[in-house]
């Protein structure tokens, strides 16, 4: 199904009539949207999936990705993107792909590359706007991605980056209660049983003993 087809379907989809999804907002067939999202308008999601209560603003792209729950991403952000080679003679792709050459589709000659590697994106994660986050790297739950920054590289989990490239700044909690929240896994917790641990939410600098009165050891 060619990429226009797909999002004419997405426009007529009912799907936007069960979620807070922009009539301007679009994916592809290859896309998996959660019931419980939210895509402002101007959004593009390709070959990719966005989890419950995970948020996406205006004009951000998303390509081959798979994004997790609770996850806030800003304005213009740009993920997914593709590479070249950089070892061959030219990195034109008018010599080795088919998909993205509209100029001399009889020069393309197979080569082993990978022009598109799979983003993922954990639960939890903020990412500012006009971010860049190249293909194939790993965001962890929690972490934090500073406005403008560009993410070459894996970003630990809890994690505060920023700058470009982007660098470790700091992390959100300290290394004990980090490690408490990736067991928890609170974002896979049934809505009712999240309920009774709304409080939870509300404690700033939130430490173990807390964390366990609320979720257990």
């Amino acid at each position: 199904m060619s990429i226009l087809k797909s999002y004419i379907l997405s426009f007529f989809s009912s799907l936007r009539y069960a979620k807070r999804i922009s009539f301007f907002a679009f994916w592809d067939s290859n896309s998996t949207i959660s019931s419980n999202s939210y895509l402002a308008q101007g959004v593009k999601v390709c070959n990719s999936s966005i989890g419950d209560y995970s948020r996406v603003r205006q004009l951000t792209t998303v390509h081959d990705c798979s994004i997790g729950k609770y996850t806030c991403i800003s304005r213009n952000v740009r993920i997914g993107l593709g590479g070249h080679p950089l070892n061959l003679i030219s990195i034109n792709s008018v010599f080795y792909s088919h998909q993205k050459n509209e100029l001399r589709g009889d020069w393309v000659r197979k080569i082993d590359f990978a022009e598109h590697n799979e983003t993922e994106i954990g639960n939890d994660v903020w990412i500012g706007e006009s971010v860049t986050i190249v293909g194939g790297v790993k965001i962890g739950d929690g972490a934090v991605i500073g406005t403008k920054a560009l993410v070459t590289k894996d970003i630990p989990p809890y994690a505060v980056v920023g700058g470009v490239p982007a660098k470790i700044i700091k992390y959100r909690f300290k290394p004990e209660v980090i490690e408490k929240l990736l067991n928890i896994k609170w974002w896979n917790l049934p809505e009712s049983e999240i309920e009774k641990k709304l409080e939870a939410f509300t404690i700033f600098d939130i430490n173990s003993e807390q964390l366990e009165n609320y979720f257990g050891k």
